[in-house]
């Protein structure tokens, strides 16, 4: 079930959360950034890009969650794992506007120009 344009609240959430807050936003923005260079030589460099944000994102989230005991733990494990990770990174990088230099030479060659 879709909730406000995401696959699901949890993902809706967790995006919110990582957007509205103003380190947080830089600090994924940069990390986004990383992702793009490191996926460069990929032969689609932008879902390349977004898993390797994707597990960036899982691991530290992931991590970060807090040690609990019982039904609290199983609550917010069940939350977690039903986040769509890669759906929040491909947001990201499609946000970012990032653009491989290879389309940037194709655009300029389809124009005439180098």
């Amino acid at each position: 079930m879709s909730y406000n344009g995401w696959s699901n609240y949890e993902t809706w959430n967790v995006a919110l959360w990582l957007s509205n807050d103003e380190g947080s936003y830089t600090h994924w923005r940069r990390e986004a950034s990383d992702a793009w260079d490191d996926s460069e030589g990929e032969d689609d460099r932008t879902d390349a890009a977004a898993a390797d944000l994707a597990r960036r994102l899982e691991r530290e989230i992931k991590d970060g969650a807090p040690e609990l005991d019982g039904t609290y733990s199983d609550l917010l494990s069940a939350a977690l794992g039903a986040v769509d990770w890669h759906e929040i990174a491909a947001g990201m990088i499609e946000d970012g506007d990032f653009q491989d230099d290879s389309e940037d030479e194709d655009e300029a060659n389809d124009e005439g120009t180098v």
